[in-house]
């Protein structure tokens, strides 16, 4: 969406002037800048026509940080969103995963943990998923809490909620 207005010195009359910043449709302001070299530099435009809905709101925060990220020299394969607005983004690297942890008690009373949800790159919860679903940590893959491993983007990004 382009927006811009240009007030003129008599109050009743305004003049709309083009402008190549596009805004956001959530609130967020304007797009951030895209770096030189960026891989993506559309990477906001399918935003626009997505609607006003929890997911859009949420890729876009994606988005945002991917940009945030590369400007400091951080590039990611991929990156995953809670599916909602809250602000809650998985970085995904080929050694890190996400987990959440269930339990069951077999008939000698005896408690086992495994592993509920594993969330990452795909390279590392294939090599992870057969020790989490044992309860046991795999070799040079760095595991997190689901609930715990999150970046806030309104807090990295100093958005409003």
């Amino acid at each position: 969406m382009k927006v811009a207005q240009e007030k003129q010195t008599e109050p009743s009359t305004y003049k709309v002037v083009e402008s190549d910043v596009h805004v956001s449709p959530f609130g967020f302001g304007p797009y951030p800048k895209i770096p030189e070299g960026f891989p993506e530099p559309d990477i906001f435009d399918s935003l626009e026509t997505m609607g006003n809905s929890d997911m859009p709101k949420a890729l876009e925060l994606q988005k945002r940080l991917i940009v945030e990220f590369y400007k400091q020299g951080i590039s990611l394969e991929n990156v995953g969103v809670s599916g909602k607005s809250d602000g809650r983004v998985y970085l995904s690297y080929p050694n890190v995963v996400y987990v959440t942890w269930d339990y069951w008690t077999d008939e000698d009373g005896i408690t086992h943990k495994y592993a509920g949800v594993v969330l990452g790159h795909p390279d590392a919860t294939s090599i992870s998923k057969p020790f989490l679903d044992k309860g046991e940590m795999p070799p040079d893959i760095t595991v997190y809490e689901l609930h715990d491993g999150y970046v806030d983007a309104y807090e990295m990004l100093d958005l409003a909620r």
